[in-house]
């Protein structure tokens, strides 16, 4: 592979990262507007986004198999339009469990674009021999922040969730369309010999708890953020969807900052840090009194934060 084919095939992995973030934000944007239409009781809702999950963590061993059979270039392109046209879905479902199994499908094709854009990176990194993959995580963050805001505003201005999802869903699929010319063909990972499964090490299993408490943290403040604002805080609903948008922008920081920070401070110093910071915002968030609303003042008592 020459430095041309690796920066086009660079390029193309960092749009998908950001197209992944700007989807899964843009339904964690309109959460509050479904559960509203819905009439769902949060403990109902907290049972229907479980559906994430089902789908989710089996379709993450089986892109395994897929990539090692296919290539993860056809995976992560096909697994992006199911997870563009989620969403349509989503805004479709008249109830609970309807809901419940638009966000299986929803899961399932967000984990098998996870896995598969991740795997295509590493092929990147491992070829160019430097540090980029929080590089790749960064545009999934700028992404997330990006679809929340353009959200919290359609929000604002009382767009229809399904105008909006349907929308956003034919503008997504179209720009993957665009995005992934510069891919590194599918033989580049494609080892159909085999069994794409990988065997449970102790480090291994570290890894995926430590990763499981991180993923959960991040699920939570994606799935609750606006309902918090906007319910227990009384934020309005354009400041409501913002909030997920504010913790996509510190995190876009710090990926950004991750590939330079690994260097300079080793991944075991700075999985500590970074695990102590975590913990320290989300406790300081979890103390505040009141959202700044969009326009400026604060709703209900207490410092806005």
């Amino acid at each position: 592979m020459n430095e041309a084919s690796l920066r086009a095939a660079r390029l193309s992995v960092v749009a998908v990262f950001f197209l992944h973030g700007v989807v899964f934000s843009t339904w964690v944007s309109r959460i509050p507007a479904i559960q509203e239409a819905l009439g769902l009781k949060p403990a109902v809702l907290g049972l229907a986004l479980l559906g994430v999950a089902l789908g989710s963590v089996p379709a993450l061993p089986v892109t395994g198999v897929l990539i090692s059979r296919y290539g993860s270039r056809p995976v992560m392109i096909w697994s992006s339009y199911a997870f563009c046209f989620s969403l349509i879905g989503l805004a479709l479902a008249p109830s609970a469990p309807l809901l419940t199994l638009a966000l299986v499908f929803y899961g399932a094709a967000a984990g098998v674009m996870d896995v598969s854009m991740n795997s295509h990176g590493a092929v990147i990194e491992g070829s160019m021999g430097k540090p980029i993959m929080a590089s790749f995580h960064a545009f999934f963050s700028l992404g997330g922040m990006a679809g929340a805001a353009v959200g919290g505003l359609i929000a604002k201005f009382g767009v229809p969730v399904f105008a909006h999802f349907a929308g956003a869903s034919v503008v997504f699929a179209a720009a993957t369309a665009a995005s992934v010319g510069g891919m590194l063909p599918a033989s580049i990972d494609r080892v159909p010999h085999q069994s794409g499964f990988a065997k449970l090490t102790r480090p291994l299993l570290a890894l995926g708890v430590l990763s499981f408490c991180f993923l959960l943290s991040e699920g939570a403040v994606a799935d609750w953020t606006a309902i918090y604002l906007r319910d227990a805080l009384r934020a309005n609903a354009g400041t409501a969807a913002l909030g997920y948008a504010v913790f996509s922008a510190m995190m876009t920081l710090g990926r950004f900052l991750g590939d330079w920070l690994t260097a300079k401070m080793g991944p075991l110093r700075l999985l500590r840090a970074g695990s102590v910071l975590a913990t320290c915002g989300l406790s300081w968030a979890l103390l505040a009194s009141a959202p700044r609303n969009s326009h400026g003042g604060t709703s209900g008592g207490g410092s806005g934060i």
